[in-house]
């Protein structure tokens, strides 16, 4: 049986392991289990020795440095208790534990910034929203202060401005309640449009998180739901901002006056198609198919959608093609090789040698200065995409070809089920459609030659 005096300090202090053991044991005779134990290291700890379930089981409790021997007899008395309970301490201590770490951590949830939450959310939904829909939630939360790559305003700066949501969502989820929201939304009241949109992507948000263990017990699920907060939030109003048909003629005389080439094809293409302008944009060479007359475009939507490629927008595109394909003079070959680099044609359809992506990025000034020149009201470019649906009223076509052609989702039954209609359907309506708005522009048709790809020979 093992030797057990009563332990004092003095023998706590002067207990070491004798030469030659890896470990001894000072036991006390006070509190039975209590040891002082001792290692070949020159470590001391004060440990707990018992029986549970017929196995002896040892129990650290701490560094005589940390606990004088009032403190380790009663850590051992509780260990004591524990065991005689059939409870093992080890499995007590590790719960208390992992309550500890489960306490403290979600008191830092409670401090951390809605904007890691907002983090998380992003990543979980990339994969069920587009390129476009995940660059809007980016800049709801950005910092700004990034030096601007497109065009500005007048009285805007260099750099780009906060995120609309980036202040809110510095404080804790557990503090956005309805009475944060309505201050935010006043502090919007000078942009009604931002404000409306990123309160929409903010509720998504919100319900979101309310959805998800690990921030449901922080969300506050009413922030956006109190009818203060209904109030403010600024109503929806529609755009209608578009071209009319007294104006075809205005326009498209200014826009073929352009000297820039690809800027002229750009905005043709843009109202003569209906498509996004980011659709447009991105297009590439490989994206047209000069021979069955289609353009396989990019779509926010479903992806990938294939639209007609009507006679008078390929006979622009071959023209752009033509100069795309033109290698450059001598001289200018001479200062591309000096510098390193060798001519290549271009992948993108409206290229642009000084933007970084090397294609069209803002096409804004260049189309304000035709409406200047025309002396027509303000019209977006998106506002092109508009044109393109409204006009459709005056001229007699099936309905669902303008739409499907823009790419706008089937809303009936009948459209998402029952009507499949080929692309060569769609080019023969989209062909007489271009055709029509042709006329009231006074703009004569081209020739078949014009849609042919021609033989490019250096300069």
């Amino acid at each position: 049986m093992a030797t057990r005096i009563k332990l004092t300090q003095g023998r706590v202090d002067g207990f070491s392991c004798p030469a030659g053991k890896d470990q001894d044991f000072l036991r006390d005779s006070e509190m039975p289990g209590l040891a002082l134990r001792a290692t070949a290291a020159g470590h001391k700890g004060y440990v707990y020795e018992g029986k549970l379930d017929g196995k002896t089981i040892r129990v650290t409790i701490g560094d005589p440095e940390a606990l004088n021997l009032t403190e380790a007899r009663d850590k051992a008395a509780e260990i004591r208790v524990m065991i005689r309970a059939g409870r093992d301490p080890r499995i007590v201590k590790a719960e208390v534990t992992a309550a500890d770490v489960a306490k403290r951590q979600k008191a830092r949830q409670l401090q951390e910034p809605a904007i890691t939450a907002w983090q998380a959310y992003m990543k979980a939904r990339a994969n069920k929203w587009g390129a476009a829909s995940l660059s809007v939630h980016e800049a709801l939360c950005s910092p700004g202060g990034k030096q601007k790559s497109r065009g500005r305003k007048t009285g805007e700066g260099d750099t780009t401005l906060p995120g609309a949501l980036h202040g809110l969502l510095q404080m804790p989820l557990s503090k956005i309640d309805s009475d944060a929201v309505e201050q935010w939304l006043v502090q919007q009241r000078h942009r009604p449009g931002v404000a409306r949109a990123a309160f929409v992507r903010l509720r998504a948000f919100l319900n979101w998180c309310a959805g998800r263990p690990a921030y449901r017990e922080h969300v506050i699920p009413g922030a956006c739901t109190k009818q203060d907060v209904k109030d403010e939030v600024p109503p929806a109003n529609a755009k209608q901002d578009a071209l009319e048909r007294q104006h075809l003629k205005s326009w498209f005389e200014q826009v073929r006056k352009l000297e820039n080439p690809v800027q002229v094809a750009y905005l043709q293409t843009v109202l003569l198609t209906g498509a996004r302008r980011e659709e447009i944009a991105a297009l590439k060479w490989a994206d047209i198919d000069f021979r069955w007359h289609r353009m396989d475009i990019a779509d926010k939507v479903d992806g990938r959608r294939i639209i007609p490629l009507t006679p008078y927008v390929a006979a622009l595109l071959l023209d752009l093609k033509r100069l795309n394909d033109t290698p450059p003079n001598v001289r200018q070959l001479t200062r591309l090789k000096s510098k390193g680099r060798d001519w290549e044609p271009s992948e993108w359809v409206f290229s642009s040698p000084t933007a970084a992506s090397g294609r069209i990025q803002e096409p804004r000034a260049a189309h304000d200065r035709v409406l200047t020149l025309a002396g027509l009201p303000h019209v977006s470019i998106h506002g092109l995409r508009r044109s393109f649906g409204s006009l459709s009223q005056w001229f007699d076509i099936p309905a669902g070809i303008i739409p499907q052609i823009q790419g706008h989702k089937p809303s009936a039954t009948a459209e998402k089920h029952y009507r499949v209609r080929p692309i060569d359907l769609l080019q023969m309506w989209h062909a007489k459609y271009e055709r029509w708005i042709l006329e009231q522009a006074g703009i004569e048709q081209p020739t078949e030659q014009a849609q042919k790809p021609k033989a490019v020979t250096a300069a």
